[in-house]
């Protein structure tokens, strides 16, 4: 009998607990759209605030089984777009190291972030064509430590590394790759060089070519 009220007040326990947790996460659902409404309009204030609870939250939630740490990424991800947006670059990037080190290696959006405002960074501060394509090697160095995570293959990505061959990449992978290096450095590469951009080095000539005629905003 006592086995049996035990059995009843653990299961009512449970589902008290499952409850609450439903309940939290339905808030937290709306916070966050409300936050992306925010953030849409350019009113950045309210956000800031709401992410940093969100994150607060999702931190322990992280901890229990089949949450994990996706949903915590998700929100660490949009804090770093909302400061990279505000342009503070200062606080995304590490004072000394490697950029992306402390990242974790399955947050891939996060590290895609700093690595652009490694560039965003050195670029606000140049003052001649030099030190512009010095930012560009730093974010160039940055960007190889996110392919490594990306990549389907286990291997440390050189500049000689087949985006397709090496690193396990397919034909959508690899002009997702161009796109979003022409969005984030403001640059176009001819559709007629796609094709023979294959390996890491031939991706940092274009761009680096590109970056060095002035093809920028």
């Amino acid at each position: 009998m006592q086995q049996r009220i035990a059995g009843y007040i653990v299961g009512t326990i449970a589902l008290a607990l499952a409850g609450g947790i439903c309940l939290a996460a339905s808030l937290l659902d709306r916070r966050i759209a409300r936050t992306q409404r925010d953030m849409a309009a350019q009113q950045y204030g309210d956000p800031d605030q709401v992410l940093d609870t969100v994150e607060r939250y999702l931190e322990y939630a992280s901890r229990l089984p089949g949450i994990g740490s996706g949903p915590l990424n998700d929100v660490r991800a949009r804090k770093a777009a909302l400061r990279y947006w505000q342009r503070q670059y200062n606080l995304l990037i590490p004072q000394q190291g490697d950029p992306i080190a402390t990242i974790p290696a399955d947050n891939v959006a996060l590290q895609r972030i700093v690595a652009n405002a490694v560039y965003r960074s050195g670029r606000a501060q140049a003052k001649d064509k030099t030190t512009i394509l010095r930012a560009l090697d730093e974010a160039i160095n940055a960007y190889l430590a996110v392919l490594k995570n990306v990549s389907r293959r286990p291997i440390e990505p050189t500049m000689s590394s087949d985006l397709v061959a090496d690193l396990g990449f397919d034909s959508l992978q690899v002009l997702d790759v161009i796109a979003e290096l022409e969005g984030r450095f403001d640059i176009s590469i001819p559709l007629e060089n796609v094709p023979a951009t294959r390996t890491v080095a031939e991706v940092v000539r274009q761009v680096r070519r590109l970056v060095e005629a002035g093809d920028v905003e």
